[in-house]
């Protein structure tokens, strides 16, 4: 190379913003990031399995408690019914 080329070059590594262990750091944060979103970001098989039984049952005990709590208020109203009916027929 001519020494003219070959001086740029050196001026220029001198006066860049900045020093190789800012690049490696930043490759180093590049790879950290890569690796973090790769395994944390992750649920294992087995612990999806879990969620997804966990899920099931508490849909089917919530179902379960909806149909129970419409058959009390059922069988309320069909008491406040008689109860109206009976206080009804007591005027009339």
């Amino acid at each position: 190379m001519p020494e003219n080329v070959q001086n740029a070059i050196n001026n220029a590594k001198l006066k860049k913003k900045h020093s190789d262990f800012y690049y490696r750091l930043r490759l180093l944060n590049d790879k950290i990031h890569v690796f973090t979103t790769i395994f944390y970001n992750r649920v294992p098989v087995y612990q999806k399995k879990f969620y997804e039984k966990k899920k099931k049952d508490l849909e089917l005990k919530l179902k379960r408690q909806k149909q129970e709590f419409e058959e009390q208020m059922f069988l309320l109203e069909k008491k406040m019914q008689k109860r109206n009916q009976s206080s009804n027929n007591v005027f009339d």
